[in-house]
């Protein structure tokens, strides 16, 4: 039995079946480990359609649906589109032309 090594393709493409020991020719997906004969795995790499992945590289990786994923980013708008309470009202928010005691800012001229 030869010599096999493994290795992983930057692009998914179509390798011999000849040079990988099958019948047919067939597609090998990219970033997919799989082991090749030693001669055919030396020339796709040598090529610079291959390389050899890292062995501790799955282990870093964190599990399929665990992470950030499920959180909400910065951006997006918290629930109700961020007006809050007050708005939905008119409480506070000067819809009767005056600013809420306590408030200055932009757009008005406070008490001060």
């Amino acid at each position: 039995m030869s010599k096999k090594k493994r290795i992983s393709l930057h692009g998914s493409i179509v390798l011999s079946g000849k040079a990988m020991g099958k019948e047919e020719d067939f597609r090998q997906d990219r970033d997919k480990p799989f082991l090749a004969p030693e001669g055919y795995a030396d020339h796709l790499l040598a090529d610079g359609f291959a390389y050899v992945p890292d062995k501790t590289k799955k282990s870093q990786e964190p599990p399929a649906g665990t992470g950030s994923q499920g959180s909400k980013s910065p951006k997006d708008p918290p629930a109700g589109g961020g007006a809050g309470e007050g708005a939905k009202t008119g409480e506070g928010n000067g819809s009767d032309g005056t600013k809420p005691e306590g408030q200055v800012g932009a757009g008005g001229t406070g008490d001060a």
